[in-house]
């Protein structure tokens, strides 16, 4: 696993947690 995937990774998981909180 590259640090690039990593990354995006954490950003995807972080993007649908700001929209789940937001959502609710």
């Amino acid at each position: 696993m590259t640090f690039d995937s990593v990354k995006q990774e954490r950003s995807k998981t972080l993007y649908k947690c700001l929209k789940t909180s937001s959502k609710g």
